[in-house]
């Protein structure tokens, strides 16, 4: 009975309402519509932000990227100006190598220049044996022409551009300067266009002043001068011009000085050469009489002790004299003690190889006195592939001879006009080869014994063949031939 009743007012409830249902249906949708809506607004709003952050991080991006490529614009120019610079700064050191090497191949080979000098005063890198003269600067700045100080200032330039040392080479330029203009007026002396007179009391002022002195004094002429204290203002612009020229010859004085002090002080620790030869060496670096040869109270300097000088300092053979003077000739041992003075280059060693070709009662070798002789004989270790295959450094190939250096003294020779001569000989051995020298009285022959070889005659390889001074030289490398397996 109560589910009948039940079932009753269900029934009749549902005919009451009889779009119930409908309505249902319709809010469901409505409530659907609404919430696709509200989903659909907040899809829209998602994807506008989305767009305006992906705007925002583009334009992020793109000044980002403006500043990035300044920045890598100006990293990528201060690479290139390094880059620059360093090869600025190759090139540089590149010059000044080569301008090294030339002095000291010039130096070596006794065909210096005055700018070769002038270097090896500031440079005491130099490869050159310490018993090289290294002539004062006085004895070089008067020895110059007006074709020396154009080569010399041509060469001047890679120093005054890269050498580190600005105060000497601008003192050296200075000092060209004035030598050229002197060259120019037509005069021999270094005072421009001063008086003479005023000259030689303003050195008098000036003697016996260190470069600091000098500049200390130049700077007091200068606040004289410009205070308007001075009542001859044209003596001392004189004095102050002169002081100027001997404050710049002053300043390479003074270095070759610190040069030639150093250099004695290692030849003397070294040992390799006698306490006598150091002194006769230090005398002739530091003799300044060459440049003061028309001071009648000094006597003209002996320019035979200097026999290792280039030509250019050397008078010509025609005159031979010096401030008036004869050139005294050197006697063998001092022809041999200025050749020992010279040193031993790398790869060199005494030669001596004496070989009697002579019966001592012979007509060649009676009533005659053999000469003396300093030679020198080139050997190394060639490291070709046989070599390399067959030895190392603890058990080294023979050394192999490249050449030798002979210097024979003929300085007495009674008819100076038959030159000392050499003759090479054939022997039984086919790896040997005598070398005779031949001089007229009083000078025996004399013979060595040397490798059989065939001899560069180019000077390039430093093939020499002269006489002169009293010494005959005769100075030869073999041709160097490539071992092939």
């Amino acid at each position: 009975h109560s589910l009948l009743h039940s079932h009753s007012l269900s029934h009749s409830h549902s005919r009451s309402h009889p779009h119930s249902h409908l309505r249902e249906r319709g809010g469901n949708r409505e409530r659907d519509l609404q919430h696709n809506t509200t989903m659909s607004g907040y899809r829209d709003r998602d994807r506008d932000r989305d767009r305006d952050r992906d705007r925002d991080r583009d334009r992020d991006r793109d000044r980002e990227g403006r500043r990035g490529g300044s920045k890598g614009r100006e990293k990528q120019t201060k690479s290139i100006l390094d880059a620059n610079a360093e090869l600025e700064r190759k090139e540089e050191l590149f010059h000044l190598r080569n301008a090294k090497f030339r002095a000291q191949s010039r130096i070596k080979d006794h065909r210096g220049q005055p700018i070769d000098f002038l270097f090896a005063i500031i440079s005491p890198s130099l490869d050159v044996p310490l018993t090289t003269v290294i002539p004062h600067p006085s004895i070089v700045w008067k020895k110059l022409n007006l074709d020396n100080v154009e080569e010399t200032r041509t060469e001047l330039q890679t120093f005054l551009q890269n050498d580190p040392n600005t105060e000497y080479w601008s003192a050296v330029e200075a000092t060209l300067n004035v030598r050229e203009t002197a060259l120019k007026n037509g005069v021999d002396t270094d005072d421009g266009a001063i008086n003479s007179a005023v000259v030689a009391d303003i050195d008098k002022e000036l003697s016996g002043k260190t470069v600091e002195e000098l500049s200390t004094l130049e700077s007091a002429i200068k606040a004289n001068v410009a205070s308007g204290a001075v009542i001859d203002e044209e003596y001392w612009q004189s004095l102050l011009s002169r002081l100027v020229v001997v404050k710049n010859e002053m300043i390479v004085k003074e270095a070759h000085s610190k040069m030639v002090a150093a250099r004695m002080l290692k030849l003397t620790e070294k040992g390799e050469a006698s306490a006598e030869a150091v002194q006769i060496l230090y005398d002739m670096m530091m003799s300044e009489e060459v440049a003061e040869k028309k001071d009648e109270k000094k006597a003209p300097v002996d320019t035979s002790q200097i026999s290792n000088l280039p030509m250019w300092l050397k008078e010509t053979k025609a005159q031979r004299r010096f401030g008036g003077q004869k050139v005294r000739k050197l006697t063998d041992a001092e022809l041999f003690e200025t050749e020992n003075l010279r040193g031993m280059r790398e790869n060199e060693e005494p030669f001596k190889g004496e070989f009697a070709l002579y019966e001592p009662d012979s007509e060649e070798m009676k009533g005659k006195r053999k000469p003396k002789y300093f030679n020198r004989v080139k050997a190394g270790i060639e490291w070709h592939n046989y070599n390399r295959a067959h030895y190392d450094k603890n058990n080294p190939p023979p050394k192999v001879i490249y050449g030798y250096d002979f210097n024979i003294f003929y300085p007495d020779l009674e008819d100076t006009t038959k030159i000392p001569t050499y003759v090479v000989h054939k022997t039984d051995d086919i790896d040997l080869n005598i070398i005779e020298f031949v001089a007229s009285a009083p000078y025996q022959p004399i013979a060595f014994k040397i490798k059989h070889g065939k001899w560069e005659r180019s000077h390039r390889w430093g093939y020499r063949s002269r006489f002169a001074d009293g010494v005959l030289q005769v100075h030869f490398k073999f041709v160097r031939y490539q071992y092939k397996r």
